[in-house]
């Protein structure tokens, strides 16, 4: 009796998956330049934000697509941005889109689509902006920036070979001179456009105070329409005037010609008010009527 064999079977479920290159590995790219980055010219005095606009490009040095993006810190280990001059500091932000970058190598922004090939470049507009309302001493302010780039779209992988560049800013020799009733922050309390003495009387005094603010030491200077005199306004030159005197910040003024004073108020957008007395001289035996003089104080930055 022939045995036959019990029949068998073998099955081998095959499988495999195919693994593949971990996250960003077929990316091959690098920040190729950055810039250039214009310097910002800042105004303290004029109210408005003022900033410059710069690329940072990407070249793709493989053959895949990717998608890259960048994260942008300082060399200074402050964590606030501020361009600075010695010790001088001009705070700024750096922005893409609406958005506000974060003073960190770690934290990429943007999101830009490298095309594949070698070559091939993709790039980011980000914008440096230095707001309103700050102020600072006249000169150029510097900071250097390092940029990182990241392959985006999950986890962020950075790429290697960081890039640096320096931005700039420009605060200008401003300054600003205004006339005002009393002490206190510039353009405040109140201006005064003219000192009524009302009836005139020997050795009357009235006070007021020369507001001054700006980025550097100035020179303030004094000039009398008629060197010193309020003369009569129908009679002119032709009547005796009164004669008076005036002084600024406790210092007498000559006023017979132009007189300059030179001051350096702190660099602050309130500024500081310099006292001014006028006091009017000998009255006696002249001619009824108004007399005046006008008086032009003017400041400007050293």
């Amino acid at each position: 009796m022939r045995l036959k064999p019990a029949a068998s079977s073998f099955a081998v479920a095959i499988c495999a998956v195919l693994a593949g290159p971990a996250h960003g590995a077929t990316c091959n790219a690098a920040i190729s330049k950055v810039g250039p980055i214009g310097s910002i010219d800042y105004d303290p005095f004029d109210g408005v934000a003022r900033n410059v606009t710069f690329t940072v490009e990407f070249q793709n040095n493989g053959s895949d697509s990717c998608s890259v993006g960048v994260a942008v810190g300082r060399q200074a280990s402050d964590p606030q941005r501020a361009f600075t001059k010695g010790g001088d500091r001009l705070i700024y932000s750096v922005k893409l889109g609406g958005g506000e970058v974060a003073n960190t190598l770690l934290s990429p922004v943007g999101n830009v689509t490298l095309p594949g090939g070698a070559g091939k470049h993709a790039t980011l507009t980000l914008k440096i902006e230095v707001p309103a309302g700050l102020i600072g001493p006249a000169g150029t302010y510097a900071d250097v920036l390092v940029f990182r780039g990241y392959v985006v779209g999950g986890a962020p992988v950075a790429l290697s070979g960081d890039r640096t560049a320096t931005a700039y800013a420009s605060v200008e020799s401003r300054a600003e001179v205004n006339i005002a009733g009393a002490a206190g922050s510039f353009g405040m309390p109140f201006a005064v456009d003219n000192l009524d003495f009302g009836v005139l009387a020997t050795g009357a005094e009235k006070n007021a105070f020369v507001q001054v603010r700006a980025t550097s030491s100035v020179t303030i200077t004094v000039t009398s329409q008629n060197r010193g005199k309020l003369l009569h306004t129908l009679l002119k030159q032709h009547a005796p005037g009164v004669p008076y005197a005036l002084k600024l910040d406790a210092q007498a003024v000559n006023l017979s010609g132009s007189y300059s004073i030179d001051r350096a108020p702190p660099v602050t957008l309130d500024g500081v008010s310099y006292p001014m007395n006028v006091r009017i001289g000998n009255v006696s035996g002249l001619t009824a009527g108004q007399y005046q003089d006008v008086v032009t104080i003017s400041v400007c930055p050293n």
